[in-house]
């Protein structure tokens, strides 16, 4: 009877799944621009949040003043990276800007002169569409850039909220499901949430190293701009598996400039910091997050790319990471549940109630008593 009824739920839940992910592919199907954009800011208040408890470690004061410390230090690491980074890096792009034809164009003519790599100059572009189409490309790069400077304070204005007073938010989640269910849906709430703090702090980590490393390895190979190489690298670690991929293509382009061994040694190098971060660093880091397989991840790379562009990509990691989490606590896991007593132990209970003399049977029973 009980394996029957742990049947019927197992089925139940899997129906109420497929809903809920047929819901979500509808709504990321229309709106979809727009959830992944409150899911940034959901992951950004986690991230806040996750300081704050870290700094609670050290200072005993209320969780809303460790998260406004923790904004005021982000908030001066902003201002003082615009102060002194920020017009190194404009003067480096700018650079990339005018060496990047000319890169593309020497790898045209290398391809060129090579029997192996004729059939791949299909694949590159021309370096002329690279200052093609002066005026659509203006209007799209600005069109975009507003769109993007707005995605960044919605983003904001989602995290700071929901950093300063998770709770409320998470007592209105709750509030959607009925009562009986409310305890559960708090324990996956608070798995989810710790899965997916350790899943960024790990994230954060990685790119740090790997940005500072890039730079640092480029440097000592004499490669130009190894500071906005860096920074690329480390926000392109954000996007596994894509990522790493687009961070080596600029830097390799621009040692091709000074030499074929150069752009070589530079494919090594992100070769090996790929290696580091995939085999050492990741592990070692994200130990309590939840195990990512490559290819469903790539799968929701592209499914995300399809239906959200370039952040749906950005988001495609920690969304697998909540669907895998949500799946092993509401369909895998088994809930606690009491032992309810077996058929025979209440038979043999209900005969020795029945055997048991009353009390009035006894006296009659005993007339000396």
């Amino acid at each position: 009877m009980r394996s029957r009824d742990t049947f019927v739920r197992r089925v139940g839940m899997a129906l109420g799944l497929s809903a809920m992910a047929v819901f979500a592919f509808l709504a990321v199907f229309y709106a979809g621009h727009v959830l992944l954009v409150a899911f940034a800011g959901f992951l950004l208040a986690i991230y806040f949040r996750a300081l704050g408890d870290f700094l609670g470690k050290v200072l005993p004061i209320p969780g809303r003043w460790r998260v406004g410390i923790v904004l005021l230090v982000h908030l001066g690491a902003a201002v003082l990276f615009a102060w002194y980074a920020a017009p190194l890096l404009e003067e480096q792009s700018k650079e990339l800007a005018d060496q990047l034809p000319e890169a593309v164009q020497r790898l045209r003519e290398y391809l060129g002169s090579q029997a192996w790599g004729r059939p791949v100059l299909s694949a590159i572009p021309d370096p002329a569409t690279f200052t093609g189409e002066g005026g659509g490309r203006v209007m799209g790069v600005f069109t975009s850039g507003i769109s993007f400077f707005v995605d960044i304070v919605v983003i904001l204005i989602v995290g700071i909220y929901g950093a300063l007073e998770p709770e409320a938010y998470r007592r209105g989640l709750l509030l959607l499901f009925p009562p009986r269910h409310r305890e559960r849906a708090l324990e996956v709430s608070v798995e989810a949430t710790e899965t997916l703090r350790h899943f960024l702090l790990g994230l954060f980590a990685s790119a740090t190293i790997i940005g500072v490393c890039s730079a640092v390895g480029l440097s000592l190979l004499d490669v130009p701009l190894p500071v906005l190489m860096g920074l690329l690298a480390g926000l392109l670690t954000f996007v596994p598996n894509i990522g790493p991929i687009v961070s080596v293509v600029p830097p390799a382009l621009l040692a091709l400039l000074q030499s074929p061994d150069r752009a070589l040694w530079v494919l090594v190098l992100y070769a090996g910091l790929q290696f580091l971060e995939s085999y050492v660093v990741t592990p070692i880091i994200q130990r309590r997050a939840v195990q990512l397989p490559p290819a469903l991840l790539i799968l929701a790379q592209v499914l995300l790319g399809v239906l959200g562009g370039t952040l749906g990509i950005a988001m495609a990691a920690p969304l697998t990471a909540l669907t895998l989490v949500l799946t092993k606590e509401l369909y895998v896991k088994e809930p606690e549940a009491v032992p309810e007593p077996d058929d025979d132990d209440g038979a043999k209970e209900e005969s020795a109630e029945d055997a048991a003399p009353k009390d009035g049977a006894a006296k009659d029973a005993d007339p000396q008593r």
